[in-house]
């Protein structure tokens, strides 16, 4: 189930309402109306964006999903969507410290974590050495990140090949964002997660 970290981003199903989005109430509405997953399998997760980051946008998430433990919603996991971008001075994916951090803060609550949408996206055409370096190294930084901390237990890379991203359409330029490129051949960013992953 994807999530709202604020009540302003609009959405569909929160605007037919015509209410303001309250996190408990949605949640009890679903679980009243037997839309709620009942099944012993099933698992309830909220699923969003730049969590990744500290500030307002995190602290706004883990608000919410402490409310949920509370008041006794069965919430079982956050997913962080992780969608990076590489900016001109190489920033863009957080430290492995950082990431850690944030990815023990949540699980302290008792939730799992999964990275839900991974991807890394640089500037196309011609993408520095130095941006894709530090692609190469957020890879890194993100599964060693997961790694190290138990209840991180889902990595899913949000496409397969370079090609068929979402990325160039969605970001107008920029690109090369996945493990392998246009005709599937293995990235740096694939070497990356695969040493991290220690095979």
């Amino acid at each position: 189930m994807g999530g709202r970290s604020t009540a302003s981003r609009n959405d569909h199903t929160f605007d037919t309402t015509n209410t303001r989005y309250h996190p408990s109430r949605s949640v009890s509405t679903l679980a009243a109306l037997g839309t709620y997953p009942t099944s012993s399998s099933a698992q309830l997760f909220y699923n969003d964006d730049n969590l990744e980051f500290t500030g307002a946008r995190q602290d706004s998430a883990f608000a919410l999903v402490s409310d949920f433990k509370t008041r006794g919603v069965p919430i079982d996991g956050i997913g962080f969507q992780a969608h990076f971008q590489i900016n001109s001075d190489g920033t863009g994916v957080p430290t492995q410290q950082s990431l850690v951090a944030t990815f023990s803060r949540f699980a302290a609550l008792g939730l799992k974590i999964h990275l839900t949408e991974l991807e890394i996206r640089v500037r196309t055409p011609g993408a520095t050495a130095a941006a894709l370096t530090a692609q190469t190294q957020g890879s890194t930084n993100v599964v060693s990140a997961c790694l190290a901390v138990p209840a991180c237990d889902s990595i899913v890379v949000w496409g397969v090949n370079d090609g068929e991203s979402w990325v160039p359409g969605t970001f107008p330029g920029f690109g090369p964002a996945l493990l392998f490129d246009d005709s599937f051949g293995k990235k740096a960013t694939y070497n990356a997660v695969r040493a991290a992953l220690g095979s």
